[in-house]
């Protein structure tokens, strides 16, 4: 019995995605202060071909039911997030939907894009994405929404980019620091926008 649980648990720490690591994806005393004070805090991390995984941690002012549909409203993504120059569904088929999502890069990089897979786990608020085919090299994440009252909802949103981009790793790490809280900030600002917290 015991060499069959040993065996078990072997294979789910081998499934586990890389980004389940419990110091990762955990908020220190200090940082746990900031989240709740408005910041959005990111951990960087060893990822792949010296390219980092980040993990964010914010809060937005929302039901946990609202905050989920907008991440899950795969038809207005680019209203939502800044970043995509352009975004539409390709296939829907509960309950993955996929979607052609597109960055523009300044000169002399240019778009990159991708085919994205995004797969829905409501019961749990989690979404779960990876990139299939397209320019876009590499792109995996996961976001998981937990109720921190019934007017306020705590976004883990965590992951790894690769855009292909011929900048050194150095600096293509830090301007994904900068820029990825805007996962949290966007829907932030959505919500605000469209009074979404108050219907």
């Amino acid at each position: 019995m015991k060499r069959i649980l040993w065996v078990i648990l072997t294979l789910l720490a081998l499934a586990a995605p890389a980004w389940a690591d419990s110091t990762f994806m955990t908020l220190n005393a200090d940082e746990e202060r900031r989240v709740n004070s408005g910041d959005v805090v990111v951990h960087m991390a060893e990822g792949r071909n010296n390219i980092k995984r980040f993990c964010i941690f914010g809060n937005i002012d929302a039901p946990l039911d609202v905050v989920y549909r907008v991440y899950s409203d795969f038809d207005h993504q680019k209203q939502v997030f800044s970043a995509y120059s352009e975004a539409r569904v390709t296939t829907r088929r509960f309950p993955v939907t996929q979607s052609y999502l597109a960055l523009d890069f300044p000169w002399p990089f240019g778009k990159r894009w991708m085919l994205n897979d995004a797969t829905e786990r409501p019961a749990e608020h989690v979404i779960t994405s990876k990139g299939v085919t397209g320019t876009i090299k590499f792109w995996e994440d996961y976001l998981k929404l937990t109720p921190v009252s019934p007017r306020k909802t705590r976004v883990l949103y965590t992951g790894l980019v690769d855009p292909d981009l011929a900048l050194p790793r150095w600096l293509l790490n830090f301007l994904q620091e900068q820029t990825c809280p805007t996962t949290i900030t966007d829907v932030r600002a959505y919500i605000e926008k469209n009074h979404l917290a108050a219907k």
